[in-house]
């Protein structure tokens, strides 16, 4: 019970800032926590009329990341998500649609990297960004390398097994050896070359700090998938020194 007349004691989830946006709209899901966004709400117009509505929110836009720097990369990345979406779509000139906003918004975009580009040097972390893709994508090679390597280890032990089994059933007194394929300390020659140290120790170096500035963000399933994959890359760093392997 609240203390106060005419207040309630349930507590709400505050708004995010995206809200304040006039062309987000969001809708509570029914019986359900959770809602759902549309991140190019504009009214249905003709094309000259929505070229108008299209820019204003654009110049809205703009302003609002000025305001909300730290807040702004997912919005701008689902804003300009939903606005392809609509830009792409079958065009009507004489249609009452959000295509004329969709294109004047799009056309902003396009001037506002224009600009971007000509008076600031975003080459360091652009730069930086490609390091990291490519230090995932090392990642992503080794996991892969390593499980066809077991999948074909397996399945060579497994026909050295049959084959010992049937020398076995014909010279009951012959020995079992170890299998040859999968000989503690020695690569599986399935097995291709793995990527440098260095680029594992990018990758899990990136993950944790993708998921430390998701997690500030209070974005629990974006922040756990980037812990996951630094844990994971930490489990075939160990592996890979556990085996005797170089790199």
């Amino acid at each position: 019970m609240s203390k106060n007349p005419g207040q309630s004691a349930q507590t709400t989830t505050p708004e995010p800032a995206y809200a304040s946006l006039s062309f987000v709209k969001r809708t509570n899901r029914p019986r359900s926590k959770y809602y759902d966004t549309d991140w190019f709400a504009v009214p249905d117009e003709e094309y000259g009329a929505g070229n108008i509505t299209g820019l204003r929110a654009a110049l809205e836009f703009h302003q609002w990341i000025k305001d909300q720097p730290d807040e702004s990369l997912h919005v701008v990345r689902n804003v300009i998500k939903a606005v392809m979406r609509v830009f792409v779509a079958d065009f009507d000139l004489y249609a009452h649609d959000r295509r004329g906003a969709a294109v004047m918004f799009f056309e902003s975009v396009s001037m506002a990297m224009i600009y971007t580009a000509t008076h600031a040097d975003f080459a360091k972390s652009i730069n930086t960004a490609i390091q990291n893709q490519l230090a995932y994508k090392a990642a992503a090679d080794e996991r892969d390398a390593i499980e066809k390597g077991r999948v074909r280890c397996a399945d060579e032990d497994s026909k050295s097994c049959k084959a010992q089994g049937d020398s076995m059933t014909t010279n009951p007194g012959s020995k079992p050896t170890a299998p040859a394929f999968c000989t503690p300390g020695k690569a599986h020659p399935s097995r291709v070359a793995l990527p440098l140290p260095i680029e594992r120790q990018l990758a899990i170096e990136s993950a944790l700090q993708l998921s430390a500035w998701h997690l500030r963000k209070n974005e629990i399933h974006q922040a756990a998938g980037h812990a996951i994959r630094a844990s994971r890359a930490l489990k075939q760093a160990c592996e890979t020194a556990r085996d005797g392997r170089t790199v």
